[in-house]
C-alpha cells in the first residue's frame, strides 16, 4: 500500500503567543483544523519555529517537583472542574493504543474520530529543519529574525523557499499513541453550558521538565451532538449540556512523536490531564505534578 504523505512545517513566533492563543482564542481555529495540524501543510512564514522550541520545556523549579511526593494515585475518586468551575469531569477508566494497532482494533469506531474514520497507523509527515537553514544561509536568518525587515526581500525569500525547502525536509513517521479515556462529565451549574471538550489536556513530564506543547483531547469523541457538515468540522467536540445533566462517553487524544522537542514515546513519561489554567502565560508557571486541577494518568484504572 501506498503511503501517504503529509507536509508538516509548523509556523511558531514566541511562545508565549503560542500558550496564550490555546487558551483566550480556542475557536479561532475549529477543533478540526487542530487535529490536524500534524498533518496539514501550513503556509512558508518568516515567523517559522524558533531554534529556542527545540528543547524540553522546563520548569521554573524543577527541584520542587522532584521534592514533592506526587500522591495522587493513593485517590479513590478522581474529579476536576472545567476552567469555569460549570462541568465536572470524573475520570473512571483508559486505555493506550499505539499506532501499529489502531487500524486493527475494533473497540473505538472510526465514525467517533473526529476525521469520522479510523488513523491511518502508517501514514507519513514532513518536517522541515529550518535552525539548519538558518545556520546555513545567514541572509535568511536575518530575514526571519529582523521579521522581514533585513537580509533578503519577501519575493528573494520566497525564491530561496522555492529552491532550497526540499533540501531541510524530510519524511518520516512519527510514532503515535493514541489514549482512550472513560469519564462521566457533568453539569454542576443551574444553567444549561456549552462545554468544549477539546479544552482538556494531556500533559507529559519528564524529570520535572515539561516536554512539548499540551496536547488537546481532539481525536476521538463518542457523545457529539454535531456529526454532520460543517456542524461536525466546527463543534464536533462541543456537547451542550442542560441543567443536572451528566454523560458517560470516551474521549481520546493522539500523543505524536515532535521532532522540535524531546519527544521520544519510547521513553517513560508521567502523564497528567485536566485544563490550562486562564491567563497563563508560560507553562513555566504551571506545575502539574502538584497541581490539584490536574490528574496524573497512573493513578486511573486500566481498561481491561
Amino acid at each position: 500500500m501506498k503511503k501517504k504523505v503529509l507536509p508538516f512545517v509548523i509556523i511558531i513566533s514566541a511562545f508565549t503567543v503560542i500558550v496564550s492563543v490555546m487558551i483566550i482564542e480556542k475557536n479561532n481555529k475549529t477543533p478540526v483544523e487542530r487535529y490536524l495540524d500534524t498533518s496539514q501543510t501550513v503556509e512558508n512564514s518568516i515567523n517559522e519555529p524558533s531554534a529556542e522550541l527545540y528543547v524540553s520545556i522546563t520548569t521554573d523549579d524543577s527541584s520542587i517537583v522532584s521534592e514533592v511526593e506526587d500522591t495522587r494515585s493513593e485517590r479513590v475518586s478522581c474529579t476536576i472542574l472545567n476552567t469555569t468551575h460549570t462541568v465536572q469531569y470524573e475520570f473512571l477508566l483508559y486505555e493506550i493504543i499505539d499506532d501499529v494497532d489502531i487500524a486493527s482494533q475494533m473497540k473505538y469506531a472510526g465514525d467517533y474520530f473526529y476525521s469520522g474514520t479510523l488513523p491511518d497507523p502508517d501514514y507519513l509527515v514532513e518536517y522541515t529543519d529550518y535552525p539548519a537553514m538558518r545556520k546555513d544561509y545567514p541572509e535568511v536568518d536575518e530575514y526571519i529574525s529582523s521579521n522581514g525587515e533585513k537580509g533578503m526581500t519577501a519575493a528573494e525569500y520566497q525564491a530561496f523557499l522555492n529552491q532550497h525547502l526540499d533540501e531541510y525536509t524530510t519524511s518520516f513517521h512519527p510514532k503515535t499513541k493514541y489514549l482512550f479515556l472513560k469519564c462521566r462529565i457533568s453539569n454542576v451549574s443551574n444553567g444549561s453550558v456549552i462545554e468544549y471538550i477539546n479544552d482538556l489536556r494531556i500533559i507529559m513530564m519528564n524529570e520535572g521538565n515539561i516536554i512539548g506543547i499540551p496536547t488537546e483531547f481532539n481525536c476521538y469523541f463518542d457523545h457529539s451532538q454535531n456529526t454532520t457538515g460543517d456542524e461536525r468540522i466546527h463543534n464536533y467536540l462541543q456537547y451542550k449540556f442542560e441543567p443536572g445533566e451528566t454523560i458517560e462517553c470516551v474521549i481520546g487524544c493522539a500523543i505524536r512523536e515532535d521532532p522540535r522537542f524531546e519527544m521520544d514515546l519510547s521513553k517513560e513519561y508521567s502523564y497528567y490531564i485536566g485544563f490550562l489554567p486562564i491567563g497563563l502565560d508560560n507553562l513555566n508557571q504551571l506545575n502539574p505534578s502538584i497541581d490539584e486541577g490536574f490528574v496524573l494518568l497512573d493513578s486511573l484504572q486500566k481498561e481491561a
